[in-house]
Order: C-alpha cells, then sequence, then structure tokens
C-alpha cells in the first residue's frame, strides 16, 4: 500500500525542463508509446494512473507493471517479466530507452536501446 502511494506521489510530482529552462508538467497518465525499434521486443506501453502500466511485446505477451517518472526519466518494472525500461522522455514525443532482463535459464542480464514515439 505504502509503495503505491508513494508511486502516485512521484507520478503526480512528474516534470520535466520545457525550452528555454521553464519547468513544465509532464503528463504521461493515459498515454500510450508505440516502438519505433525493429529489434526491441517491447511493441507497446501504456501508462495508466497511480503508477501502473500496460506493456506488449514480442513472443512474451502483455504484462503489468510499475511506472514512475522522475522530471523527464521514467522508470517501468515489469510485475512478472524479469526485466526494467528505464529511459528519457525528450519533447513529451520521444521516449528513450533501455531494456534490460535477466534470462530465467542463463541468469545472463541482457539490455538493448528501444525507442518509442508517443501514439
Amino acid at each position: 500500500m505504502k509503495r503505491h502511494l508513494l508511486l502516485a506521489a512521484l507520478t503526480a510530482a512528474a516534470c520535466c525542463v520545457a525550452p528555454g529552462g521553464a519547468w513544465a508538467e509532464l503528463s504521461l497518465v493515459e498515454s500510450t508509446w508505440i516502438s519505433e525499434s525493429q529489434t526491441c521486443a517491447i511493441r507497446e506501453i501504456k501508462l495508466y494512473d497511480f503508477g501502473h502500466a500496460l506493456v506488449t511485446a514480442d513472443g512474451l505477451g502483455t504484462d503489468e507493471a510499475d511506472w514512475v517518472a522522475n522530471l523527464s526519466i521514467v522508470h517501468v518494472r515489469f510485475e512478472h517479466w524479469n526485466g526494467t525500461l528505464d529511459g528519457t522522455i525528450e519533447g513529451d514525443i520521444e521516449f528513450k530507452a533501455t531494456y534490460t532482463w535477466r534470462s530465467e535459464e542463463t541468469l545472463s542480464i541482457t539490455s538493448l536501446p528501444c525507442a518509442f514515439r508517443r501514439k
């Protein structure tokens, strides 16, 4: 319960620096992000209120996730997949991220750059 309250507070406080140095609110709630990377397994991210997300990936299906934004940096942590998606929002329309996951078979960690565009 405390974790969800913290995520909600951080989500509500999410903001980014606008051109010219002024602070502007970064509105990510109810946004959908579509992959532009052919090599990235993550195809779509839907960010909802209270730090909840739904992520779709090739070969993996769909997983729920927690997300939090701190300034223009966004962190997505999957609930069932053993991985994360971390990156920056650029200009409110581009999400440049790194998809990192741990293999369940070998326990090796792999990272891959992923680019998303706001739908």
